[in-house]
């Protein structure tokens, strides 16, 4: 077990490195990541060179991929090219929110999928079964994204036109409210539902 474990950490490596460095790739071709500089009518050429320069945007992409990758590993990712600031402090803010939601999204999806495949296991061939099971091939076909934004027009909808407050379509809670509330949890119930 322990060797089969170890392969599978070892084959990931290279899949890891191939798949950084296309997605690398893909946004270093997708645009200028001194555009807005660009635009900002007095920021001088030199300026923009010195910048191309400091951050290897005069450089090929392979280069700039080797580059990239020795700033996760030695500069915790490096600094922003917009703000100077170092990017890191904004991705560990962020890993508490994101953890929130993922641990709840597992648990409910744990706890629901196991209690419905129980039951369903139970009363097998039943209208709940029946229910359960088309409500869950309509779950896994429907796009993500469409369905995130069919709920936060309904629930904003049901706001606007009756004043009731069911869940937030923006934020992590409202001022003064607590990590673990009610208030957090109407918050990111929206993106936990999926």
């Amino acid at each position: 077990m322990l060797t089969y474990i170890t392969r599978r950490i070892l084959y990931s490596i290279p899949v890891l490195a191939v798949s950084s460095f296309i997605s690398f790739t893909f946004v270093a071709l997708a645009g200028d990541p001194l555009g807005n500089l660009r635009a900002n009518p007095r920021t001088t050429a030199g300026i923009l060179k010195h910048l191309e320069h400091v951050y290897h945007l005069d450089r090929s992409i392979p280069v700039r991929y080797w580059y990239w990758v020795q700033d996760v590993f030695t500069h915790k990712l490096g600094v922003s090219l917009n703000t100077s600031q170092p990017i890191w402090p904004d991705i560990e803010r962020a890993m508490g929110h994101t953890a929130q939601v993922i641990l709840i999204a597992q648990l409910i999806a744990l706890v629901l999928g196991v209690a419905v495949g129980i039951f369903s296991a139970i009363r097998q061939y039943s209208i709940f079964d029946y229910t359960f099971t088309s409500i869950s091939f309509l779950g896994y076909a429907m796009p993500t994204f469409w369905l995130a934004l069919l709920l936060q027009i309904l629930f904003v909808d049901i706001y606007l036109k009756w004043h009731v407050r069911i869940f937030y379509t923006s934020g992590l809670n409202s001022h003064g409210s607590a990590t673990w509330s009610l208030d957090r949890l109407q918050h990111i119930a929206l993106p936990v539902r999926r």
